[in-house]
């Protein structure tokens, strides 16, 4: 068992050979147990500061073992002790007080803190500001390796604050009633559906994937080759460029000053943009099959350093970096994986106060213009270096986007869930998921104004706006998929052409659903899964259609993926996988490079089954500009119809041919 890194702090307390604290005041609980939710509970009327404490007597076999606290959904900010050494902590308490309502913890328990053979002193220090107070729905588990106790029963309960409750004297006889020795099962004890208590290896956690009968999942790459992934895309010679997003959460150089109920921190600087930045632990880098095989065997690193960069995009002679608060462009003319020089500031003032939701998932539109999003707890106030005085305010989330060569900055459209996420479909449409459970996602329309709550996500930017676009109909499910594809290519059967596959990394799951046109949106209905696992650190953040037509899925592997947890040491950065989901039986694809195509050879690419050929072919048709062509794509634009036609159109404004 990996153990997540200690947060073991000593206090100062009492001596060993304090008498034991007085028995007065105390009384005994259930746990779990919620006081205040029950009229005239015996604690109806309790707000403040409160402890509660149990006793566990400790194997002799537990002397050499892993320990841990594990901590669910209690409804209160709270601190855990052992025998007087405090372990960890949830939420703050006053001044600055916040609660992680409903949040679950697991703190690692320093061995030399534990008295085998005795009794050992578990306590919650609690503060509870009008909430509920109490253990939502499961107590405590007590972990040792493979086996624990599930500390569910009574418990010593009072009111009021002293730090001395934390200690009992080894020589001091427990209390019965609250006395916990009964060891079983660790995966029994942590939870209805068990619990994982740590990460599975790769190759084990490969073999709990299920899959329908028609397809296959392989692991294309996995720690130590990759950490963290938080996005996936591929270039024009079909390599996969992996941003690891190891700095997550805090961002690297600055001081978090306060932190408000929404999980959006305040920080005491901006950072500067590299070179001069704060180094962080990020990374871009660069996987190739260099033989055709199916197997990434080459690793390049693009960029290292970085401090929370969340995107990439290739293109116009160079890289597109999404590294907030800015965008970034490394030129790279010669091809050869180096920046020829320090990047371009294109845009500043993105937001950091949530490393959960800064802007994301940078990608070509098939008109020319980057696209992003902003997620639902960061603000910006966009300015082009050198360029503005006045900047561009938003809050909350969005669709954004960018012209390279115009310099344009707008945003796109607004609302939705928190976004995460960007799909382009092959009608150049632009859709992202949504982080709650009534819908698979949004559809965004030029100058749309989508679902938003004004007191946590601010008003928006267009004071003026009058109606909303509601999120795209679906029968209610469990949150949530924050990121979806529709699966425009040829590769997997065809009874999944044309369906949105969507991750969800808190349900550990990958769905399918049909998406049908209804009015000027969309409504999805679900199918199925395509994988389901019983490994509960998967965790697929991210998703792309690959050049061989195949899906490939972003692991973060962790024990947790959420924002309100993400500040207190609760985050593996040492972990990630990726794999590639395809037909059974699918030979692996020989490797492309359209940059040894000529320009009308791009062109030919237009019509191509699968959607990745298109767009990048678009991009590459961007890149070049070349005037030759005008006239054959005007030709070909008059002559075609559906498909082909809108392609050659797009085709054709990149290459500068619109005229009046």
């Amino acid at each position: 068992m990996r153990s997540i890194p200690s947060l073991a702090v000593f206090l100062a307390l009492a001596t060993t050979s304090a008498a034991p604290p007085a028995e007065d005041g105390w009384t005994t609980l259930p746990v779990p147990g919620v006081w205040e939710a029950a009229p005239g509970g015996a604690f109806a009327e309790y707000d403040g500061f409160a402890w509660y404490r149990c006793f566990v007597d400790v194997p002799d076999s537990w002397r050499d073992r892993d320990l841990a606290l594990w901590v669910d959904q209690i409804d209160d900010a709270h601190e855990a002790f052992i025998n007087g050494v405090r372990i960890g902590s949830a939420g703050e308490f006053p001044p600055v007080y916040r609660n992680d309502l409903g949040g679950a913890a697991r703190y690692t328990v320093p061995a030399d803190a534990v008295r085998p053979g005795r009794a050992n002193l578990i306590a919650l220090r609690v503060y509870d500001n009008g909430g509920r107070g109490g253990f939502n729905h499961a107590a405590p588990v007590f972990i040792g390796g493979d086996q624990a106790m599930k500390l569910a029963g009574p418990w010593q309960f009072r009111t009021g604050d002293d730090p001395a409750w934390a200690h009992w004297p080894p020589d001091a006889t427990a209390p019965q009633g609250t006395r916990f020795g009964t060891t079983i099962e660790a995966a029994a004890a942590l939870g209805k559906d068990g619990q994982q208590t740590g990460p599975l290896s790769p190759a084990e956690s490969l073999s709990r994937f299920q899959i329908p009968d028609d397809l296959e999942i392989e692991q294309v790459a996995a720690e130590p080759t990759v950490r963290q992934p938080v996005s996936i895309s591929f270039d024009e010679r079909g390599r996969m460029w992996v941003v690891q997003y190891v700095q997550y959460p805090h961002p690297a150089g600055l001081k978090m000053l306060s932190r408000d109920k929404f999980w959006r921190a305040h920080y005491d600087k901006v950072p500067p943009a590299p070179p001069y930045h704060f180094p962080g632990k990020d990374q871009i880098t660069i996987h190739e099959d260099t033989d055709g095989d199916g197997t990434f065997d080459k690793r390049t690193t693009f960029l290292k350093g970085l401090n929370i960069v969340t995107s990439v995009a290739r293109g116009r002679g160079g890289v597109w970096v999404l590294n907030p608060p800015y965008l970034l462009f490394y030129p790279d003319k010669d091809e050869d994986d180096v920046p020829d020089r320090d990047p371009d500031v294109h845009l500043a003032g993105f937001g950091l106060e949530d490393t959960h939701a800064v802007v994301n998932s940078l990608r070509w539109g098939p008109d020319g213009w980057l696209y992003a999003a902003q997620g639902s707890t960061v603000s910006a106030d966009v300015v082009r270096p050198g360029l503005d005085t006045e900047v561009v305010h938003s809050m909350g989330q969005l669709v954004w986007r960018y012209h390279p060569e115009t310099r344009r900055y707008e945003v796109f459209a607004e609302g939705g869930g928190n976004t995460f996420g960007v799909e382009i479909d092959r009608k150049g449409r632009i859709f992202s998921g949504h982080n709650g459970g009534d819908t698979r996602g949004f559809h965004y329309p030029q100058g749309g104004y989508s679902r938003k709550g004004f007191e946590k996500h601010g008003a928006l930017s267009n004071p003026y706006a009058f109606g909303y676009f509601r999120a795209m109909g679906h029968a209610k499910v469990q949150r949530f998929t924050h990121t979806f594809i529709i699966y425009e290519a040829d590769a997997l059967p065809e009874h999944y052409h044309g369906k949105l596959f969507g991750p969800n990394p808190v349900r550990r799951h990958v769905v399918y659903s049909e998406i049908t046109p209804i009015g000027s949106t969309f409504r999805t209905r679900d199918l199925g899964h395509l994988i389901t696992t019983s490994d509960q650190w998967f965790r697929p953040v991210d998703i792309k259609i690959g050049p061989d037509g195949a899906i490939y899925i972003a692991d973060w592997y962790d024990g947790q993926v959420n924002h309100y947890r993400n500040h207190e040491g609760q985050v593996d950065p040492a972990s990630g996988r990726i794999y590639r989901l395809k037909a059974k039986g699918a030979k692996p694809v020989p490797p492309v490079d359209l940059r040894r195509k000529t320009t009308r050879e791009l062109i030919d690419l237009l019509s191509h089954k699968n959607r990745w050929f298109r767009q990048t072919a678009l991009r590459l048709i961007g890149d070049r500009k070349d005037a030759s062509v005008v006239g054959y794509l005007t030709r070909l634009m008059r002559d075609s119809t559906g498909q082909l036609a809108l392609e050659a159109l797009w085709a054709l404004n990149l290459s500068g041919g619109f005229n009046d």
